[in-house]
């Protein structure tokens, strides 16, 4: 099979990364102001408790395919085969997931005012495994994705504008989420088709891939507890409101990570490839170079997000929501260690088959967030789970990074240090000045970034960083190769 160009890939997924927070810069404004913070809360209640049965259903599928799967995608009987034997065990984990939610819904009493919202929510269960986006990864297909998520989510938007008015519409609302998570995977049932036929196939060897499936499911469950335990938890012992706020900040600083690695995602199945290959050198070289991005980008982004979390928080929820700046502001904190734990994991242990030292450190992490959770939350609400969540993060990466010792030499050049100290400098100075001349949220919020942004580009261009100025070239390659199309 012939490899798709890993910088296009990149370039592709990043596209579809913005978009993934443009949208929400438009929704949760919109949503946020027109539901409520009590209904808002709500919503994002529900949806906290179908992810924990999206996530049993999925075991540890998605991560466990695209990393197997890469090894086969050249010969197709072989991806045939296997892919089939995991979407057997993908199905029978997605009916034992709607058994327990069945039963949860039954016996909780506490979860009366929003079964109709969770009943709603749970039909994207069955289309996630149906859907099988995992193949479209191991074929590296990020253009389809890509253009997928668009089509979809701009019909989502559209609807959302037309149908939900008011705190009554949030049903309304709900079913257009829905359809949004569903769309996509109603698409793939049959574009998936030109790479696999999936059917139920029973065999012997169908056992081998469940204890590594079931290594990464109880890792993916412990990190979606201290993700999610969070609003879990300020459901239960705060209320919606609290949920509202820590949301919205939760949101924001959620879809700044999905910035910052979203040209890595698209290595993980290369890294794989190089592995199954053992072709050490381009192993180390890739795993260099996106460490060095990372690093790069991560530090300066989140402290732009910090200087800037109070404007943020009011122009995305509005004035009431301007007592989740703090809260914001721990979440960047957190958001530098989550990244570096990120790489460590998804880069480094899981494609070299280490998914029971990733499974230690996320296990301890979501023990440490759960039970400080229930220490800080009754005493700072929204801002005691943003600690919580800086405490988990902090222990995943010392545990991931502590693990992957032995696999791959990664090695931060000073050039890069002190490019990232220099340009984040310069950040804090824009973001301060801008909050103290402009008395205008919205103004201040554009001028530290346009300003910051074309600072921080100015700093890597004088201080040769060379992995930024690798991904300008590409990405002005990119665009002048599309110009000539034209």
């Amino acid at each position: 099979m012939t490899r798709r160009n890993i910088g296009v890939n990149a370039a592709l997924n990043t596209i579809k990364t913005l978009l993934t927070i443009a949208f929400p810069i438009v929704t949760v404004p919109y949503l946020s102001r027109t539901l409520g913070k009590s209904e808002y809360g709500k919503f994002n209640y529900s949806v906290s408790i179908v992810s924990y049965f999206v996530l049993i259903a999925g075991l540890g599928f998605t991560t466990y395919a695209i990393r197997e799967g890469a090894k086969f995608r050249g010969n197709s009987k072989q991806i045939n085969v296997f892919a089939s034997e995991a979407f057997t065990l993908n199905v029978l984990s997605t009916a034992l997931s709607y058994i327990l939610l069945a039963i949860l819904l039954m016996v909780a009493t506490q979860l009366s005012s929003y079964k109709s919202y969770i009943m709603v929510l749970s039909v994207n269960i069955l289309f996630v495994t149906l859907g099988a986006d995992w193949i479209n990864s191991i074929y590296e297909d990020y253009l389809y994705i890509t253009i997928r998520y668009i089509i979809v989510q701009v019909s989502a938007l559209v609807f959302m504008f037309v149908f939900v008015k008011s705190a009554y519409d949030l049903m309304n609302y709900t079913i257009i989420y829905l359809f949004s998570q569903v769309g996509a995977n109603l698409m793939n049932m049959l574009y998936i088709r030109k790479y696999v036929h999936l059917r139920m196939y029973f065999s012997k060897n169908i056992f081998k891939h469940v204890a590594p499936v079931m290594i990464l499911f109880v890792s993916n469950l412990a990190m979606t507890l201290y993700v999610n335990s969070d609003i879990t938890l300020l459901g239960i012992l705060k209320n919606n409101a609290a949920v509202g706020v820590y949301s919205v900040a939760s949101k924001v600083y959620a879809g700044a990570k999905q910035i910052v690695v979203a040209g890595t995602v698209v290595t993980i199945p290369r890294l794989s490839a190089y592995i199954g290959e053992k072709n050490s050198l381009d192993y180390d070289r890739l795993l260099n170079n996106i460490f060095n991005m990372l690093i790069s980008l991560t530090v300066p982004v989140f402290t732009g997000l910090f200087m800037l979390s109070n404007p943020v928080m009011k122009i995305m929820g509005g004035k009431s929501f301007s007592s989740g700046a703090p809260t914001l502001q721990l979440l960047c904190i957190a958001s530098i260690f989550s990244i570096v734990s990120y790489f460590y994991a998804q880069c480094v242990l899981i494609p070299n088959k280490r998914e029971k030292a990733f499974l230690y450190a996320t296990l301890l992490a979501a023990v440490v967030n759960i039970a400080f959770n229930f220490i800080m939350i009754p005493l700072l609400s929204h801002i005691g789970a943003a600690l919580t969540t800086v405490l988990a993060e902090l222990v995943v990466m010392l545990f991931c990074r502590h693990y992957s010792k032995g696999f791959g030499m990664i090695v931060v050049d000073k050039n890069t240090i002190l490019s990232v100290v220099t340009s984040s400098i310069v950040i804090i100075v824009i973001c301060y000045m801008s909050l103290k001349i402009f008395s205008s949220d919205i103004m201040a919020l554009i001028v530290a970034t346009v300003l910051s942004a074309v600072s921080f580009l100015a700093v890597m261009f004088v201080m040769k960083n060379v992995y930024i100025l690798s991904l300008f070239s590409k990405m002005i390659q990119k665009i002048k190769n599309n110009g000539r199309r034209l």
